[in-house]
């Protein structure tokens, strides 16, 4: 829910004809929660050390301002920025302090115009990010970014779709009558871009979104196709997924396809299929959620890279902002996958142990308190 913060008309205000109105508006969310989680199937180095922790951590609080003017002629200047703020510790995110939130919000700036849609430059989601997720299925934090937008190489996780990437610009198409895409491009799919200090290739990163509404639903395909600088990959990646509500259950699927070669030797090193299954059902002030996520064995590299990635959640809405939650979190690894429940378990609930090893599984239990305004 967005709440007006301001509205200045200035044309009023000065007295100058022409001039039209600019509004800024803030929203977001606050959210706290009790957070327990555990390392199951341990390897050999954790036998001197505590298998599981408690904390009071934050719960992926936002500040978001956003700011729009109409310009006339059908067209509008807008824009948005975000602050992530830790409510556990009252800091900003930074690593090494208790962290499940962020470092990077969506912002950006741009134009918008009802006949050609909508150019952007900026921060924002890309590919493991758009798809059915249902919003975690019942409103909780805790996102299948681990599971969906990370994949093995070299017995280490890495992530080939960054939660909010940076350095893009992006064009929103018009909606035609339920139709509509999105496309980007990113000038560095790592983030800084540092091809004055590269002697090797200029990293980028394409993406498309196409998705169909329909009424009780909703059908999409996205598109990856990535360049590091780092040399990492040459990566693609291919995904399918649909939204439908049936007497009151909202579910869904996403399945995608990831592929890498190396830069160097052009020799195959990734190729792994992801499924994700969300299902959510609302009666009265609750709402239950469950996400089933598989990330499957890799058909290139040896031993078994697959990971399951299990949620359920219970909310009770006692407003429309303001809710109570609790969350099971369950991360199974097989011997050869070490994916973390969260994308930033590092320093979400301590930086020392905190990822799981090959093989180690998570389970996560958590209560939670939000409000969004």
């Amino acid at each position: 829910m967005k709440q007006k913060l301001m509205a200045v008309a200035v044309a009023g205000a000065l007295s100058v004809p022409g001039i039209s109105a600019a509004q800024v508006t803030v929203s977001g969310k606050f959210g706290i929660q009790l957070t327990n989680i555990s390392i199951g199937d341990a390897l050999p180095f954790r036998s001197t050390f505590h298998k599981s922790t408690t904390i009071v951590n934050d719960n992926a609080s936002i500040i978001r301002f956003a700011a729009r003017e109409d310009l006339g002629g059908g067209m509008e200047a807008f824009g948005q920025y975000e602050l992530r703020p830790m409510m556990e510790n009252g800091g900003s995110a930074t690593a090494g302090v208790l962290d499940v939130g962020s470092k990077t919000g969506v912002h950006f700036v741009g134009l918008r115009s009802k006949a050609w849609g909508s150019i952007r430059a900026g921060t924002d989601v890309t590919y493991a990010d758009r798809g059915s997720g249902l919003t975690t299925s019942a409103s909780q934090h805790y996102s299948t970014s681990g599971s969906q937008a990370y994949v093995m190489l070299g017995g280490t996780g890495v992530s080939f779709s960054s939660s909010r990437q940076q350095n893009m610009i992006i064009y929103d198409t018009p909606d035609f009558n339920g139709f509509k895409a999105t496309g980007m491009w990113s000038s560095n799919p790592n983030g800084l871009d540092a091809d004055l200090a590269n002697a090797g290739r200029a990293g980028r990163a394409w993406y498309l979104f196409p998705e169909y509404n329909f009424g009780s639903g909703r059908v999409g395909y996205k598109y990856a196709d990535i360049k590091d600088d780092q040399l990492t990959w040459d990566l693609k990646a291919n995904g399918i997924w649909a939204e439908i509500t049936i007497a009151g259950i909202e579910t869904g699927f996403t399945y995608s396809k990831i592929k890498a070669k190396s830069p160097v030797t052009g020799a195959d090193i990734i190729d792994v299929n992801k499924w994700l299954i969300p299902v959510r059902y609302r009666f009265g002030n609750s709402v239950v959620g469950f996400t089933y996520s598989k990330s499957g064995d890799d058909k290139v590299q040896a031993g078994d890279q697959s990971a399951t990635h299990t949620m359920l959640s219970y909310n009770y809405n006692f407003s429309k902002r303001t809710s109570l939650g609790v969350s099971y979190v369950k991360m199974n690894n097989a011997s050869g996958a070490a994916l973390d429940i969260t994308s930033t378990t590092t320093s979400g609930y301590a930086g020392t142990n905190a990822s799981a090893g090959l093989g180690e599984d998570q389970r996560l239990i958590a209560l939670s308190l939000n409000h969004t305004f």
